[in-house]
């Protein structure tokens, strides 16, 4: 079988909730990312295109990840890793405090990550990061009881924000398995 990226894209917005109090650096950045429909099942949006149908029934469970673009309405600026399960993963860590993820959560769960540590554009009231051309390969278990992605963020500098000053955008490419 060959992969086949069919220029099916999407960009998914996530507004986490942040803690108001000052973040250190290694603190987890706010509430777990849902990354809703990220893996969407390719042959109900497709059924009218035969040659994506015949290929792909039922098919889920693949995207490239090709961008992330933060909007910073606090204008804090920080570098950050974002790891992304396939699976909602339990945080042993409560935001703003020092990142706890067990290992078999990790084993289990944890299908990658991206560090946004590219220069910020400053403006007067915000900041905005676009990390390119990532092309981070991500699937969904098989056994998956839906269509998300989840994110968990991983402060490396010192901030504080208000509580839903981060705006996510997460750019991905479907890909569909044909013959």
């Amino acid at each position: 079988m060959i992969a086949q990226v069919v220029g099916v894209d999407d960009v998914i917005s996530v507004t986490p909730t942040l803690d108001t109090s000052a973040y250190a650096s290694g603190d987890r950045l706010g509430t777990i990312h849902t990354i809703t429909g990220a893996f969407r099942r390719m042959n109900r949006s497709y059924d009218n295109n035969p040659a994506i149908a015949k290929d792909a029934p039922n098919q889920c469970g693949k995207v490239i990840l090709q961008n992330i673009v933060i909007i910073d309405q606090a204008l804090q600026s920080q570098p950050m890793d974002i790891l992304f399960f396939d699976e909602l993963p339990t945080v042993a860590s409560a935001d703003n405090a020092p990142i706890d993820i067990s290992d078999g959560e990790m084993i289990e769960k944890c299908i990658g990550s991206v560090t946004i540590d590219a220069p910020y554009i400053a403006l007067a009231a915000n900041s905005m990061v676009t990390e390119s051309n990532i092309g981070l390969l991500l699937k969904q278990k098989s056994t998956a009881a839906d269509g998300n992605l989840y994110a968990v963020c991983i402060i490396r500098g010192i901030a504080t924000y208000a509580a839903s000053s981060l705006v996510f955008r997460y750019g991905f490419l479907r890909i569909v398995t044909g013959k």
